[in-house]
């Protein structure tokens, strides 16, 4: 009986940090500092993120003083070094 109760406990917990969400605000930029946005996530069962990022006044990279081809997204693990996932161009 108590081996039952842990393992549903354990069960449960598993499941709450396997099913979690949240929300990230984005920092602008001195490039671009009237832009803002922010970025949502979720794990899934199988412990992968999913992430959904959204932007606003952000300008073509063209514009920008200097010019730029693409805005490249970043992304920072807590123990690790930043990695890029690779360019994004604005919605249009």
């Amino acid at each position: 009986m108590r081996r039952t109760s842990l393992a549903v406990t354990i069960f449960g917990l598993v499941m709450c940090v396997a099913a979690s969400a949240g929300e990230i605000p984005l920092v602008a930029s001195t490039l671009v500092p009237g832009a803002s946005g922010k970025v949502s996530y979720e794990h899934d069962r199988s412990g992968n993120i999913k992430l959904h990022m959204q932007t606003q006044n952000l300008a073509a990279p063209e514009q920008l003083t200097p010019a730029k081809n693409a805005y490249v997204v970043w992304i920072e693990p807590r123990d690790g070094q930043p990695y890029s996932v690779g360019p994004r161009a604005p919605a249009t």
